[in-house]
């Protein structure tokens, strides 16, 4: 029954012990890692920011959403298959276990290749939704382009990972995301400082990380016959079943759309509304007076929403009871 992480110092048993303690040692590496998977896209445009170039700042700045948006997809359906898995692995039926990470790795490799195919061919589409600037569609094009291509080893990860969380392996899982997020780090600065690569340079560096991701997660799963163990009998036993695991994947679908809107809509949504509102922000500061601070912050610095700048007064300098100086 422990064939997915027989000998494996690193599972959480929830069925013995102290319910609470075995939740947060599960939980803590969840949380931890959910983080760190934020932090490809974090770095890549921390480095094209202080090497490359605005225009290359502004675009990986504009596909963050989309990148978070398939990160929370993906999560999603790791966390649909970790579902059905771990009652199969409670309810002690090995070979519906078996079954269904088998299923869940088809399936995983069959929707990477559609939404590669497709996520390429509507990139121009998106880019024009979230109104990118005309400077950044380049850069942002060939940006989202390498991710897309590469995006099999950010699903194969994701999902790995969630089989073994399934069975209460949190902590591998987030010890290769560690390593996998330093080395993207020392892949973009490689990249972009060493080879002058630019924006390309940043995301081989995302989809390199992310494929050695997926290598380290699926390594563990098969290695000692985790993944296909040595008592599965015969490959009936074993043989992805889309039809068998279909009631139990419909039947923990979220009840209507909202969790599609608020994941994968809103975020295009955000940024196509956001010049406007940055606009209309700007107007609203033009007509009102800003507060004197009660320390001056030294320094051009403007806020991030309206652009007023720290201690200043809105009126120009000469005009009536307004030194145009800090306050």
């Amino acid at each position: 029954m422990s064939a997915l992480v027989k000998g494996s110092g690193h599972a959480v048993d929830m069925t013995e012990g102290s319910v609470v303690g075995h939740l947060v040692r599960f939980a803590i590496p969840l949380l931890l890692g959910n983080l760190f998977q934020q932090l490809y896209n974090t770095v890549d445009l921390w480095v094209v920011g202080r090497y490359v170039s605005n225009a290359a700042y502004s675009a990986v700045g504009t596909v963050t959403p989309i990148i978070n948006m398939l990160i929370g997809f993906f999560l999603g359906l790791a966390s649909g298959a970790g579902v059905v898995i771990s009652q199969y692995y409670g309810a002690k039926k090995p070979d519906k276990v078996r079954q269904t990470v088998h299923t869940s790795i088809v399936m995983t490799l069959v929707l990477g290749v559609v939404l590669t195919a497709l996520g390429i061919l509507i990139i121009p589409t998106m880019l024009q939704l979230m109104k990118t600037d005309l400077q950044a569609v380049p850069e942002a094009t060939t940006y989202l382009t390498i991710y897309f291509s590469g995006m099999l080893g950010l699903m194969l990860y994701n999902m790995g990972s969630g089989v073994l969380r399934a069975v209460g392996d949190s902590k591998r899982p987030f010890y290769f995301l560690v390593i996998c997020a330093l080395l993207n780090i020392a892949l973009d600065l490689l990249f972009v400082i060493g080879f002058h690569m630019g924006v390309e340079g940043v995301a081989y560096a995302t989809i390199l990380s992310q494929g050695v991701s997926a290598v380290l997660v699926l390594a563990v799963l098969v290695r000692g016959g985790r993944l296909c163990p040595a008592e599965s009998q015969g490959a009936a036993g074993v043989a992805p079943d889309l039809k068998a695991d279909r009631p139990d994947w419909n039947s923990r679908r979220p009840p209507d759309g909202h969790y599609l809107f608020f994941q994968c809509v809103c975020p295009v949504l955000y940024q196509r509304l956001w010049p406007g509102l940055h606009v209309r922000l700007d107007l609203l500061h033009k007509d009102r007076p800003v507060p004197a601070a009660p320390h001056p912050v030294p320094g051009p610095g403007r806020h991030h929403l309206c652009g007023a700048e720290p201690g200043h007064r809105t009126g120009g300098a000469g005009q009536k009871g307004d030194p145009g100086g800090p306050v």
